[in-house]
């Protein structure tokens, strides 16, 4: 066999290694967040995860709105959503209510 016939059957293998060790490494992680996340054994953690990451924009979206109305805005999209309403929205919220009873 030629040295370059040699270097491509060892590139292929190489190739066949990364792609069959990527896919193992992607299992591997599948089933940990599967555990993690308390999934059943045919539910699919990226799926989850993708509807999580979707339904936590539509989220922040709607915080918007409403922070917008009666808080304020001067947080980033990802901040942690319970300091969120506490800070931007609920503090604002006491205030409109103290100065309605003073009122």
């Amino acid at each position: 066999m030629s040295d370059d016939n040699q270097e491509a059957l060892h590139a292929a293998r190489e190739s066949g290694y990364t792609a069959g060790r990527y896919f193992s490494d992607t299992q591997r992680l599948r089933e940990v967040l599967r555990s993690l996340a308390g999934l059943a054994p045919d539910e699919d953690p990226l799926v989850k995860l993708g509807r999580a990451v979707a339904q936590r924009r539509e989220i922040v979206a709607a915080l918007r709105e409403v922070c917008e109305a009666y808080g304020d805005n001067d947080w980033p999209d990802d901040a942690y959503l319970p300091d969120v309403i506490e800070k931007h929205l609920g503090q604002h919220l006491d205030e409109k209510a103290e100065e309605a009873e003073d009122g």
